[in-house]
């Protein structure tokens, strides 16, 4: 059920059937049920150059053929995508893969900081303000989207124990990279958020709305101050981003 309201972007529906559904895997057997997302392009090629991945199907879009891959550590498998960037994309993405037999999803990430925390540190979100369009789709308005409990704590246990120093932190999600701006980063800090990305609020409202279980780590990039913003290089700090994503992969290999 559905009712107008004054925006567009509050008129949640309630209504479960959908004209338009994801694509399953059809005759193929279903996909390793657990999935690690990641948004670093660059350790899947290197995997593959590796041979340490093997191409298990893919997803078409207009934007062309997503592979998805499957990555075996300790004789257990699971199931590997370069997540697109921005929420509407990689929610897409894991409809399609919910459809395929994707049950626990772990997503990494960089982001942005708000906070003075140096590059490459670990952050796990518990919370995330709802500054994008996808997730009004799948959950009714309201300012955030709170995580799976037990999932937020797993990803803490996991870096713990692999002797990572990590903060739990709110992020805010944003469809405006360019937009954002000195005003709005003062309120997001004045509201709580240490961090800002792309796609945590929408990929989290997903995972409720189908009954996956989802966390995300999410690697200390480039920073926001005040009055400055700093990009510091955090794209071409490889080893960061190979230990988060190997991060990743051990958090889903022990849920």
């Amino acid at each position: 059920m559905i009712q107008q309201e004054k925006y567009p972007i509050l008129e949640f529906d309630t209504e479960k059937e959908r004209l338009i559904r994801p694509k399953g895997n059809g005759e193929n057997p279903p996909l390793p049920s657990k999935c690690l997302m990641t948004f670093f392009g660059d350790v899947i090629i290197k995997l593959c150059q590796e041979n340490k991945i093997k191409e298990i199907g893919e997803i078409r879009s207009e934007n062309g053929r997503l592979p998805i891959y499957e990555i075996c550590e300790d004789d257990k498998k699971v199931t590997l995508v370069h997540a697109h960037m921005g929420a509407p994309m990689a929610v897409r993405m894991l409809e399609e893969l919910i459809e395929k037999g994707v049950k626990k999803v772990v997503a990494v990430g960089g982001c942005g900081v708000l906070e003075e925390f140096h590059k490459g540190f670990v952050l796990i979100p518990y919370a995330a303000v709802r500054d994008e369009g996808t997730s009004y789709h799948y959950m009714a308005p309201s300012r955030e989207m709170l995580l799976d409990k037990s999932m937020v704590s797993h990803l803490e246990k996991t870096a713990e124990k692999e002797g990572y120093l990590y903060k739990t932190v709110k992020t805010w999600t944003t469809d405006g990279f360019f937009r954002e701006t000195k005003d709005k980063v003062a309120l997001r800090k004045k509201e709580g958020c240490s961090t800002v990305e792309m796609e945590c609020s929408a990929l989290a409202a997903l995972a409720f709305y189908r009954d996956i279980s989802f966390g995300q780590y999410l690697m200390s990039g480039d920073i926001l101050r005040k009055d400055s913003y700093d990009d510091r290089g955090w794209i071409e700090d490889q080893k960061s981003r190979e230990k988060l994503f190997w991060l990743g992969l051990s958090a889903l290999l022990k849920c």
